[in-house]
């Protein structure tokens, strides 16, 4: 996926740009550990 506008990626020098989805509520440590040895 190629960003249309950078923008705000140059100006904060950001290369490859991660966006996380809110999940606020849903998340759990469990989550986090399974997602991270995945």
């Amino acid at each position: 996926m190629k960003w249309q506008d950078r923008r705000l990626l140059d100006l904060f020098g950001i290369e490859h740009p991660i966006l996380q989805a809110p999940m606020a509520g849903v998340t759990s440590p469990q989550l986090c550990i399974s997602t991270s040895e995945a």
